[in-house]
């Protein structure tokens, strides 16, 4: 019967969502092991050169600290699937969350001699954000600037206040290249899951970016030309409705 073709459609379902959480979390204990070894390695080597004098490198591994730390929340969604995840919102300050983002990928602009610009304005207001996914968001775009400038370049990244639609106040990041360009086909594929115009690329980074700014009731949009360079803007809201500064 149809009522029994429904209950056999439900169990068949529960059982791929409990072999697939079953996967996960086997992936997330397997790789939580070996990363945990990793980060405490790192802070016992950032203890002995902060206590040695040496400043850069400690702020080096600061920042490959802070990475662990990320994956180390992905493996702990992964460990919790498929159980509903709480958003986790909180008050920061974005230019901060950019800057970040832009001291991690100093020297590799400077390997591809790519100088970087920044503008932000002042007094900018604290967004609600979920920090780490946000953090990647800002790192994928720059990334994916920075590879467009084959023969080095400039990236521009400017932060000022905006409106959202009913005038709700928001911060508009603009991260900007002199690249090679995106063309009109490539522009209406590109938030696409697994489209990819990089040779190896997985097609996830624009379609997770997207994702990142539709979660946060934000907007994203792009502006390019081939040959003309590549501007992506994002505008988050400044609150979420459900917390006090």
């Amino acid at each position: 019967s149809q009522q029994l073709r429904k209950i056999q459609a439900k169990l068949m379902q529960s059982e791929k969502l409990a072999g697939i959480g079953l996967l996960a979390r086997s992936v997330a204990h397997e790789l939580g092991n070996p990363l945990s070894i990793m980060s405490a390695t790192l802070q016992h080597v950032r203890d002995t050169l902060l206590n040695a004098g040496n400043q850069p490198l400690t702020e080096a591994i600061e920042i490959i600290l802070d990475s662990a730390n990320q994956m180390h929340e992905i493996l702990r969604g992964l460990s919790e699937f498929p159980g509903p995840r709480r958003p986790h919102f909180e008050w920061m300050d974005l230019r901060y969350v950019l800057s970040q983002v832009l001291n991690f990928i100093c020297r590799e602009a400077e390997r591809r001699d790519i100088e970087i610009h920044q503008e932000f304005e002042d007094d900018l207001p604290r967004c609600q954000i979920k920090t780490g996914e946000v953090k990647q968001l800002f790192l994928n775009l720059c990334k994916n600037a920075i590879e467009a400038m084959l023969n080095g370049g400039k990236l521009y990244v400017k932060m000022g206040v905006t409106s959202l639609g009913e005038g709700e106040e928001g911060v508009r990041t603009e991260i900007s290249d002199t690249g090679v360009g995106i063309s009109e086909t490539e522009m209406r594929f590109i938030f696409r899951p697994l489209y990819s115009t990089k040779p190896g690329g997985t097609g996830l980074g624009l379609s997770f970016c997207r994702r990142v700014v539709e979660e946060h009731g934000g907007e994203i949009a792009v502006k390019s030309r081939p040959g003309g360079g590549t501007s992506f803007i994002v505008a988050l809201p400044v609150r979420q409705g459900e917390m006090e500064p």
